[in-house]
């Protein structure tokens, strides 16, 4: 995504997917994994579609859109979002972020992201907002400008994130506390997750301070390895929990891609992080927190002609055993696929390509093939 795309002064908003992560992260390892991806999405795109079951369909779905959203029309985003529905859909994921809301200190201005909120709710579904991103006059020293240089002050993170559950009430119903903190490209200068957990602590504590019920998310994490100045996201909850993080959160997130793998395949591989959740959930149960969820705030496949991108069969197989692999954990109580729309046209562009639909709004196989799974659950909830 550019930063014309979405108007919005000094913003990246989250994500057009992985173009800072997988500079960073992934791209080098899949040079490495040309033929093995290719015979494993030649398995996936014959598997055949898991059975619903009556317990399994306690996971419920959202849609991560991305950032495009936010250049849509208003009948644009109104379909957009009646689409989600339809689909089976329960919930949706917006940027609540502090650099394009108050990029003025003590200047606050909701109504690009108001306009998201109001039309997601008006079609049913419920909002998980991510409040995230630094303005530059809260930014700590930095060699980067750029808003995902953490915040200098947690209180200052803390009072504006009091402001957002003053301002959206029960319009929002969950906060997730920063997003993908164990990447560099998104936790600069350095990802640290004891510095996490003070953003999480000073979140936490002043949205609870306005709205005591509040369902506050914490994690976010994706997959890297060590290195590069990222942290596995295993490893990064583990020092969460080190760091005291476990009253703050009800619930922890994470964001296991796994393409081009099939994320049903259980084989060992530094790949596929749908292989982390397990370890993830038993570093919770290790910190006292085992009776807490775990969300898929974020997963997906790119169609089209870029690196590493699959075939909308593909795509469909993995979105489908994607959120049935989740259900058969046990504890994943919410899976977000990213995204609904296509960014662009540009099918060598992988970026772009991560829909359930094309950028002209028609369907791809897994637009209706996950609709088909999901109504085995019955009506929406």
């Amino acid at each position: 995504m550019t930063r014309a795309a979405n108007n919005l002064s000094n913003t990246t908003i989250t994500h057009d997917r992985h173009e800072d992560m997988m500079q960073l992260t992934l791209r080098s390892r899949w040079m490495r994994l040309v033929m093995t991806a290719a015979t494993v999405v030649g398995v996936a795109t014959t598997a055949a579609a898991p059975a619903a079951t009556a317990a399994g369909c306690a996971t419920t779905v959202g849609v991560s859109p991305g950032a495009s959203i936010y250049g849509y029309s208003d009948a644009d985003l109104n379909q957009t979002f009646a689409q989600m529905r339809a689909l089976g859909a329960t919930w949706t994921r917006i940027d609540i972020a502090w650099s394009s809301i108050e990029a003025d200190r003590g200047v606050f201005t909701w109504g690009t992201t108001d306009r998201l909120v109001n039309a997601a709710r008006a079609q049913g579904l419920k909002v998980l907002g991510i409040v995230a991103y630094t303005p530059r006059w809260a930014r700590a020293a930095s060699p980067v400008d750029s808003d995902k240089v953490v915040p200098a002050n947690p209180a200052d993170f803390g009072a504006f994130a009091a402001r957002v559950a003053s301002h959206y009430g029960n319009a929002l119903s969950a906060y997730e506390i920063w997003n993908e903190p164990n990447l560099q490209a998104f936790f600069m200068p350095r990802v640290d997750p004891g510095r996490y957990v003070q953003l999480l602590a000073a979140a936490s504590t002043a949205i609870r301070s306005v709205n005591g019920g509040a369902l506050i998310v914490g994690g976010g994490v994706t997959g890297a390895g060590n290195g590069g100045g990222n942290m596995n996201p295993v490893d990064f909850v583990r020092a969460m929990y080190g760091a005291g993080a476990a009253p703050f959160l009800n619930v922890v997130s994470v964001h296991p891609y796994s393409y081009p793998i099939d994320p049903s395949d259980t084989r060992p591989n530094p790949y596929n992080y749908f292989n982390a959740i397990p370890a993830v959930h038993a570093t919770m149960v290790a910190g006292g927190d085992g009776a807490k969820p775990i969300w898929i705030t974020e997963f997906g496949a790119p169609t089209g002609s870029g690196s590493n991108a699959v075939s909308p069969a593909a795509q469909s197989a993995m979105i489908v055993h994607g959120v049935a692999r989740a259900r058969q954990f046990g504890y994943v109580g919410n899976v977000f696929v990213y995204s609904l729309r296509d960014a662009g046209p540009n099918v060598f562009d992988r970026e772009q390509n991560f829909g359930l639909r094309y950028s002209n709004g028609s369907p791809k196989p897994a637009y209706n093939d996950l609709r088909a799974y999901l109504a085995r659950c019955g009506a929406p909830r």
